[in-house]
């Protein structure tokens, strides 16, 4: 497993969260970068979903996280560990993003359009239960939405817009958005 220092992943006047991919896969884990000036501060939660990192910034709890749907990395118990954690933060105030790999979604409806195993239906269900609101109403890769921002309140994010496919990735990049508590 290739592994990065901290001090290769750095950015001049910003705070690193990371996560590293444990499984002795190559690649995957998370990262997000704060801005120092915004006072970020780790947070860790009870869950142990492998592929996730959070932070607050006040009383906003941020956190990233990847979902992959390859078994033989995450192991049978992905989906369950992903839906606790979702349930474990949601009475927070939230925000989450991330890549969930959930194609067969059809966000403008939160329905599944068609028949799957993949836990679709698990995780469209949870959303709605913990009053999640997806912020991401464009495809991010082929014609599916598979990178999400949800939070706990629907006037949060503003202004998303997708650009182009970022280096050799087939994924589009989220290019502009807002928190509405930061402006």
């Amino acid at each position: 497993m290739d592994k990065f220092f901290d001090s290769e992943l750095h950015l001049d006047n910003y705070r690193t969260f990371r996560c590293d991919r444990q499984r002795g896969n190559r690649g995957g884990g998370v990262l997000l970068y704060i801005k120092d000036d915004l006072n970020p501060m780790e947070f860790h939660i009870d869950t142990e979903y492998d592929e996730q990192v959070w932070c607050y910034i006040g009383d906003l709890l941020v956190g990233v996280c990847y979902r992959s749907s390859n078994l033989e990395i995450v192991g049978q118990d992905n989906e369950t560990k992903l839906m606790k954690m979702l349930h474990e933060v949601c009475n927070k105030h939230v925000l989450i993003m991330g890549d969930f790999n959930y194609p067969a979604i059809d966000w403008s409806t939160y329905t599944v359009n068609q028949p799957s195993s993949s836990g679709s239906d698990e995780f469209v269900q949870t959303i709605e239960d913990c009053f999640y609101t997806q912020h991401v109403l464009y495809p991010t890769r082929g014609s599916a939405i598979l990178d999400l921002i949800l939070s706990t309140d629907p006037d949060l994010v503003s202004n998303v817009h997708i650009i182009s496919s970022f280096g050799n990735s087939d994924l589009c990049t989220m290019n502009t958005w807002s928190l509405r508590m930061l402006e």
